[in-house]
């Protein structure tokens, strides 16, 4: 009776910890939970589809000024889906959250986006 399941219930040893559930073998694991991170990276990308949406129906005629902050609305934009993406995989995510330099420094992949997208915006919106 050791490892058997009965009525969804596990009788006898319990599965081992070191076994990894996966739906797929890149994705988060079954009973794991994303940073919060992850989703302030989905909210950006909501509410940068929002300026970006907003952006383009209110400009009529198309000065310069209107096609750069479009530009740099999108190019947010890009930055934003292509982080939120990537928190999404194991491997993806490992490498975007890893920091590099010395011990001294966190300087993380996504610290460099983060500071990318928040120029974009003041850019924009300044």
């Amino acid at each position: 009776n050791v490892g058997r399941v009965r009525n969804n219930i596990h009788v006898g040893r319990p599965p081992s910890n070191n076994t990894r559930v996966t739906a797929a073998p890149t994705l988060t694991t079954i009973t794991g939970k994303l940073s919060p991170r992850a989703d302030l990276w989905v909210y950006l990308l909501v509410s940068t589809s929002a300026a970006l949406a907003t952006l383009v129906m209110a400009t009529s005629s198309s000065t310069i000024l209107e096609t750069v902050a479009i530009a740099m609305t999108s190019l947010a934009l890009i930055v934003a889906l292509f982080v939120s993406l990537e928190f999404r995989f194991q491997p993806s995510r490992d490498r975007l959250t890893k920091s590099f330099g010395n011990a001294h420094n966190n300087m993380t992949m996504e610290l460099i986006f983060a500071l990318f997208a928040l120029l974009l915006w003041c850019f924009v919106m300044g």
